[in-house]
């Protein structure tokens, strides 16, 4: 019986740290292109950590229009010229 008791209090503890940490795990905010990065000068020199970024249907046309192979994050900037 206390076995049982242990694991769901685990069960429980465990779940409630995944609610509370998701939000350190959103996605960045030039995920999309319309959260894309506006770049005004350069050279530029940007670090990203696309642990959590995504791709969509967006990506898979750039990568198609360039010949680049598929990828599984990305993250978008726009030039301002």
């Amino acid at each position: 019986m206390r076995l049982w008791r242990l694991m769901a209090v685990l069960a429980v503890v465990t779940s409630l740290l995944v609610v509370v940490a998701s939000p350190a795990l959103a996605q960045p905010a030039n995920d999309t292109i319309e959260g894309a990065e506006l770049v005004g000068e350069f050279p530029f020199l940007d670090e990203l950590d696309t642990t959590t970024a995504t791709t969509d249907a967006t990506d898979a046309a750039l990568n198609e229009e360039c010949g680049a192979p598929a990828t599984d994050a990305s993250g978008l900037q726009e030039p301002q010229i």
